[in-house]
């Protein structure tokens, strides 16, 4: 096996940086990968550590396929804010020096759904808070953002999704009856992204947590009062 397919495959920005349980792909998809050689521009060193051009070059591994795991969500959320450079260290001091700083958005929080409380957070217990409802209860994303992760059957969360938003934070949702959004999608604060229900529950309600860099904050902390 070329470790350059290997690399393509799975979509490794730091091909240095393998997880212990990390899902690899030792195929493509498709049966076909193209390797494409990243350009060399006039001036620029390239250290050529990986062939393959991040901005031309896509690949077809899911996240829905890995084991829903707190190190793989690190490690969505990561590669989601991920930007592949090519340039060596002093062209890129040169370009952050002459880039203004830019202003680090607010996060104006809503609640997901409407419901009692019926469990607070007590991290490593309960990384989150568990809010009680009605089967088919409207839930939304509480800030705007990208969904990064969209599955159907988690132990001890069942249909879940996971949205990535300004400032390194990411808010799950579990127990869902249904999922209505999909990974790669953006969705508005207040959409409509899920409906409640007891999926690997006993109880209908749902499980709602927020993350800073994949660590687990208390929601009652951030959402408004109510």
């Amino acid at each position: 096996m070329n470790i350059n397919d290997l690399i393509a495959w799975n979509n490794l920005a730091n091909p240095s940086d393998i997880k212990v349980d990390q899902v690899l792909w030792v195929a493509a998809e498709n049966g076909d990968v193209k390797v494409t050689p990243i350009s060399v521009n006039s001036g620029i060193e390239v250290r050529n550590l990986n062939p393959i051009n991040p901005a031309t070059h896509k690949t077809s591994p899911k996240a829905d396929k890995r084991i829903y795991s707190d190190a793989n969500l690190q490690e969505l959320q990561k590669a989601d804010g991920a930007a592949p450079s090519v340039a060596n260290s002093k062209t890129e001091t040169a370009v952050v020096a002459a880039k203004p700083a830019e202003p680090v958005p607010e996060m104006n929080w809503v609640w997901p759904t409407a419901g009692k409380v019926l469990a607070t957070f007590d991290d490593p217990k309960n990384k989150g808070i568990d809010i009680g409802g009605k089967l088919g209860q409207e839930i939304v994303a509480v800030a705007p953002g990208k969904v990064i992760y969209e599955v159907g059957a988690v132990r001890g969360y069942g249909n879940m999704l996971v949205i990535t938003h300004a400032n390194n934070y990411l808010s799950v949702y579990a127990h869902n009856k249904t999922n209505l959004v999909k990974k790669g999608q953006t969705v508005s604060k207040g959409q409509k992204i899920a409906e409640m229900g007891n999926s690997d529950s006993e109880t209908v309600k749902l499980h709602f947590e927020i993350r800073q860099a994949g660590k687990p904050i208390d929601p009652l902390k951030l959402l408004p009062n109510r």
